[in-house]
């Protein structure tokens, strides 16, 4: 099944140069994300119907994926340089990366929620009898 968004979509929503972010990250993104709404998506929706809908939040949860990958690739690449007195420090974007990713999947997720099915109510504890440990009485 094609997905809701498209790799411009993600671009345009979050301002992604080809230069800042490859189209193989993009598109394995919108993949990754199309699965996740898919899961979650209630059955009766008439996905033709809310077609804008879908496109905007699944755009908004892959830009999410593709910025939390940018910030990782920062984070690994990340080295401090004085020089001088001068300081550079080349991993700073990493946690405004991964910020606007925690943004943009929370809108994301936000602009879905009306599509949405109701989650399963959580399990119930189950409780045992209790049972001594070992060496106590």
């Amino acid at each position: 099944m094609p997905t809701f968004a498209t790799e411009n979509d993600v671009r345009l929503k979050l301002q992604l140069s080809e230069a800042v972010a490859p189209t193989e990250l993009i598109t394995d993104s919108l993949l990754q994300a199309h699965l996740c709404v898919l899961a979650r998506l209630a059955p009766d929706i008439d996905t033709a119907q809310e077609a804008d809908r879908l496109c905007d939040g699944e755009a908004l949860l892959a830009g999410a994926l593709v910025l939390r990958a940018l910030a990782a690739g920062q984070a690994a690449e990340r080295r401090s340089v004085s020089l001088a007195g001068q300081r550079l420090d080349t991993g700073a974007r990493g946690p405004a990366l991964s910020e606007a990713a925690a943004s943009a999947e929370l809108h994301g997720w936000e602009r879905l929620a009306p599509l949405l099915a109701t989650p399963p109510a959580p399990l119930p504890a189950l409780s045992t009898d209790p049972v001594p440990l070992a060496g106590a009485d």
